[in-house]
């Protein structure tokens, strides 16, 4: 996978945020940790076989694919999206994929489960590939809205630790993009990103810190100035 691909296999420092004993504490994730490493690799690999054996049964799959739609902010933009064709990966560097070893049990993954364990126990495929195909906008749609309400929970316990924690402490930031009186910033000590109403004008690339005098998580408000 790293010669097909090898700009995906940089890891990196992930935080997130939970209540813990009625504080807001962040916990920090290593993904180069050769654990991960190792779960990860397993999990790629034996979804990436269980498609490539699907595909070579020409089994109906929910298979995930990817598609590069540009390059934003220096940063390659790129849409997942299920078909019940296979593509290679670009993400994983893989000819074909499938979820089918989730340990949380999603819905793809238990229909992609039942048609190959129907497959192997010499039983007609539970699905067809029309079925699969009529099921893909609605579990499109759930999968979005799913996404959406991750990043809402995840701007939500990030801004209410900075209330928390760090108002009125300058904070290193680097601007994203600026529209009137509305500032993007990245904040390289967590990995994050936030909007920023204030009357400072800067310019995209400027690192600088920030300084936050309110911060309103339910609104995904913060107010405050930047300083060189």
């Amino acid at each position: 996978r790293e010669k097909q691909n090898p700009d995906t296999q940089e890891k990196h420092i992930a935080w997130y945020f939970k209540m813990e004993r009625g504080r807001i504490v962040g916990k920090r994730i290593d993904f180069s940790a050769p654990s991960r490493q190792i779960v990860e690799e397993l999990m790629v690999c034996y979804n990436g076989l269980f498609a490539t054996r699907a595909q070579s049964l020409e089994l109906p799959l929910l298979f995930r694919n990817v598609s590069v739609t540009g390059i934003t902010d220096q940063r390659q933009n790129s849409k997942a999206f299920l078909s019940t064709e296979p593509d290679y990966h670009p993400g994983l560097g893989v000819s074909a994929y499938a979820h089918a070893s989730s340990p949380i049990r999603r819905f793809t993954d238990l229909v992609n489960q039942i048609q190959m364990h129907s497959t192997i126990t010499g039983q007609v495929p539970h699905f067809t590939r029309q079925d699969l195909d009529n099921m893909i906008p609605a579990l499109e749609d759930k999968i979005q809205l799913l996404r959406e309400l991750s990043q809402a929970s995840e701007r939500y316990w990030f801004l209410s630790f900075l209330k928390q924690e760090h108002l009125n402490d300058p904070i290193p930031a680097v601007v994203v993009k600026q529209v009137k009186n509305t500032v993007w910033v990245d904040l390289p000590d967590w990995g994050k990103r936030i909007q920023l109403k204030t009357d400072t004008q800067v310019k995209v690339g400027d690192e600088l810190q920030v300084v936050l005098h309110e911060v309103e998580p339910s609104k995904a408000l913060a107010l405050g100035y930047l300083i060189s």
